[in-house]
């Protein structure tokens, strides 16, 4: 694999998250009802959820560097003190540096978190993760999978339903508590 500069790296992930502040938090609906789109149709409709908008950045981050270890996570947690939205999941992706050894979570959906987060490790990442995603000591992760399988996801093509992608995404799941 051929050496890529810190600064070339780093601007290619702040330019998918400009390309990515163009697009509506929110669930894409047709005819049929909601589904998640794919990564050539965000731009067309420019709305998305985690999981359109993760799911780009997946594909992208994959082409521009395709020897490059790439992951797409995904995390549910349980609220027991919440009585309209008892369950809350993100998905987002992971981009190891190409020349150096250092992770980076590339995040535009999540409110407070967007940006780019960077640690030394993949198990830092993780646990930066799982602890941002909890709103207090009370609640549970209950399902964390860190690297979800694209290619089934992708393969459902427009038929992929947000239902179909959290079952997806569970498949590989690791119950925590």
């Amino acid at each position: 694999m051929s050496y890529i500069s810190n600064m070339v790296f780093m601007q290619t992930l702040k330019a998918i998250l400009t390309d990515l502040s163009l697009i509506k938090y929110g669930e894409y609906q047709d005819k049929n009802g909601s589904r998640v789109l794919l990564p050539d149709e965000l731009f067309r409709y420019r709305i998305g959820t985690c999981y359109d908008q993760a799911l780009y950045t997946y594909v992208k981050l994959k082409k521009i560097f395709p020897k490059t270890e790439v992951s797409l996570f995904f995390i549910l947690n349980f609220f027991p003190n919440l009585k309209e939205q008892q369950h809350r999941s993100h998905t987002g992706v992971i981009i190891k540096h190409p020349s150096r050894n250092t992770y980076h979570w590339v995040e535009h959906a999540w409110g407070d978190q967007k940006g780019i987060h960077t640690a030394e490790n993949l198990k830092e990442l993780h646990q930066t993760i799982k602890r941002l995603h909890r709103r207090s000591q009370q609640d549970y992760l209950i399902n964390w999978n860190p690297s979800v399988n694209v290619n089934k996801l992708l393969n459902l093509g427009k038929n992929l339903t947000y239902k179909k992608f959290l079952d997806i995404c569970l498949e590989g799941a690791q119950g925590v508590k």
